[in-house]
Parts: C-alpha cells; sequence; structure tokens
C-alpha cells in the first residue's frame, strides 16, 4: 500500500482499505481479495443492515455493494442541502440512515442508504450545539451520535434527530483534552476511541 486513508470492516468481517485512490479487501488474516481503482480518499463506512459501503472523496459519496463495483453517487460539491465542502467520516446509524460529517459546512447532513437527503443539524459557532469543523462521527447502539470537532477541539453528541445532548472535553495536552481530534469510533461494548491528531495519540470514553 502506498498511503492508507481510511478503513472499516464489513458485515463478512473483510477489510476495506482506501489507499492512494484505490478500495482494496482483504481478510482478517491479511489475503488480499481484490480491488477497484477510485477517487476515494477520505472516509469509508460500512453499514452492516444492508450490506452497503460508502466512500467520501471530499465532496460526494459513492455506494458501492460488498462485491466491489456496482457503484452510485450521490452530492456534490457546494454549500445547500446534500451538498458538501470537505466531507469526511461518515457513519450509519441501526435504521440504515447514513450521517456525514460536512467538515467546511460545519455541519452533520444525515440521508436514507440509497443518498436521499433528510435533514442537517449544527452550524458554525462554539456554543452549544454548534460545530466548528465537525471531522469524526461516529453512533453506538443506544442512538447517541458523537462528532468531532477540530475547531472546537472537543466531542459534542446528539441524538439521531441532531438534537444536542452533551459535549466533553477542552482544548490541551492533558488527558482528557483535544488538540484538533479527527476520527472516531464507538465499539460492540459503547467505548469511544477518539484520535486526538495534534497531540499524536488516541484517547478511549
Amino acid at each position: 500500500m502506498c498511503s492508507p486513508e481510511a478503513l472499516a470492516v464489513d458485515s463478512k468481517g473483510n477489510i476495506l482499505v482506501v489507499d492512494d485512490d484505490t478500495i482494496s479487501k482483504f481478510t482478517t488474516e491479511g489475503l488480499f481479495l481484490g480491488s477497484e481503482e477510485n477517487s476515494f480518499n477520505y472516509s469509508i463506512a460500512v453499514n452492516a443492515s444492508n450490506g452497503r459501503v460508502y466512500f467520501g472523496d471530499g465532496s460526494s459519496i459513492y455506494i458501492m455493494t460488498l462485491t466491489i463495483g456496482d457503484i452510485h453517487e450521490f452530492g456534490s460539491s457546494g454549500y445547500d442541502e446534500g451538498q458538501f465542502n470537505d466531507l469526511r467520516q461518515i457513519a450509519c446509524d441501526s435504521t440504515e440512515n447514513v450521517y456525514v460529517a460536512d467538515s467546511g459546512n460545519n455541519r452533520i447532513q444525515v440521508f436514507t442508504a440509497e443518498g436521499k437527503f433528510l435533514r442537517i443539524f449544527g452550524s458554525e459557532g462554539d456554543v452549544k450545539g454548534q460545530l466548528s469543523e465537525p471531522y469524526g462521527v461516529a453512533i453506538d447502539a443506544t442512538g447517541k451520535v458523537y462528532v468531532s470537532e477540530r475547531g472546537n477541539h472537543r466531542i459534542s453528541v446528539f441524538n439521531l434527530e441532531g438534537q444536542f445532548m452533551t459535549s466533553f472535553c477542552s482544548e490541551g495536552k492533558e488527558l482528557g483534552q483535544f488538540q484538533e481530534p479527527a476520527g472516531l469510533t464507538v465499539d460492540t461494548s459503547g467505548i469511544l476511541y477518539v484520535c486526538d491528531s495534534g497531540n499524536g495519540r488516541v484517547q478511549l470514553f
């Protein structure tokens, strides 16, 4: 691999890696299963419910089936509903909806599994419920939506409808503080893993 940018695990346990405009599939033992050349550079998510794989390239999202190929695209560059300005992480909820960190527009956009626009939450700012450069988005088993904000150096938490619940952490180098938090994920035990990019570490909550 040249420069792996993102990865995800599909419903069969295979690993999908976005690497230098190529999507490669491997078993958990590292056996190469195939690849597809495409310009997907930023993010990847797998919807375990329907088997779809979602990739982002900064301004569009591509839907792919588990058999690499059969690509459908939605979104474009811009500021309106359904458009993106530097999209980052993608996550799927238990009802198959897709949540996208639209970083340059300082918001989270929500779509159906097929890419139909549903709603937006968040706006630019630093008060509760506002966002600054949202980068990561992850959803736990209870329906909490976690959003990492590089600009505000914190994690904000919303429900599935986009209503603000709480936020935590602040800028700094101590444990429980962040410098430009980036990607994040929640494991099956409910533990939140956050890439604390500026401090060169991963923090668990």
